[in-house]
């Protein structure tokens, strides 16, 4: 409702930035008058800063915002991502205390916590923060990932499983063979469901050829499973695609050798 008051300037400039024109935005934001500089012009000018690469002004901006209007949580929320993207852990701590204190956006806080935990590398906090995010209901695959990981390194195995199958079989995370990608890979190091893992991988492998990622897990679910021809002939295959990321190359290059070295 209180855009709806706004002055032409203020409405152009919104409008090019929600419609992923922010560079073209900012000159507008610079040419609205003084009487409509209130919280919601330093947010959405500082929205438009920081998508266009302008951190420090972006900063000074919701700070501006956050002066006028303590209790705006997206330019709270906006902040706080960007202090923890800048590596300032402290800051973002602080304001995230004081928001779990006032009750506001548990789940945006627990998440938020668990990663300025892990850049400040207190592992057993991050773990605690992401449990309750997840017991609160957060569901975000990636972050979903991240707990399950927080929690096999701890070695809490049958925890970070049951993360993992919160993970939709379908979309961006999915396979085949009625689970998730991110569970297959799991359950392979678990040397568990070996059929079902490799119906996944090889799912993937059709769905996705132009990742060499899912051949790789193929070809260790079918040496996992003793079927040494198979695995080796899609290994050589795929050890020197030029498309690896580096520390899958080297897990590809030292499963071959390994493999070779046993005759």
């Amino acid at each position: 409702e209180r855009y709806l008051q706004r002055g032409g300037q203020f409405l152009q400039a919104f409008l090019l930035s929600h419609s992923g024109q922010d560079e073209a935005a900012l000159a507008h934001w610079q040419q609205v008058p003084p009487n409509e500089q209130d919280d919601l012009y330093w947010f959405e000018l500082g929205s438009a800063q920081i998508r266009s690469g302008q951190t420090k002004p972006g900063r000074n901006s919701l700070e501006k915002a956050l002066q006028l209007n303590p209790a705006m949580l997206p330019a709270t929320e906006m902040l706080i991502q960007l202090l923890i993207s800048l590596g300032e852990g402290d800051a973002a701590l602080q304001m995230l205390q004081r928001m779990l204190e006032g009750g506001q956006s548990p789940a945006f806080c627990h998440v938020q916590l668990t990663l300025v935990r892990l850049q400040r590398k207190e592992t057993e906090l991050a773990l605690g923060h992401a449990r309750q995010a997840i017991a609160i209901g957060v569901l975000d695959g990636q972050f979903l990932q991240l707990t399950a990981s927080l929690l096999e390194q701890a070695g809490e195995l049958e925890e970070a499983e049951e993360v993992l199958r919160r993970i939709p079989a379908g979309g961006g995370c999915g396979g085949g063979g009625g689970m998730s990608l991110p569970l297959a890979e799991f359950l392979l190091r678990q040397k568990r469901d070996l059929g079902k893992v490799l119906d996944t991988f090889n799912a993937a492998c059709q769905q996705d050829p132009q990742n060499p990622r899912w051949q790789l897990r193929a070809a260790q679910t079918y040496l996992a499973r003793s079927w040494k021809k198979e695995g080796m002939e899609l290994l050589r295959k795929v050890v020197g695609d030029p498309r690896w990321e580096t520390e899958l190359q080297r897990e590809a290059e030292q499963l071959l050798a390994a493999e070779k070295g046993k005759g």
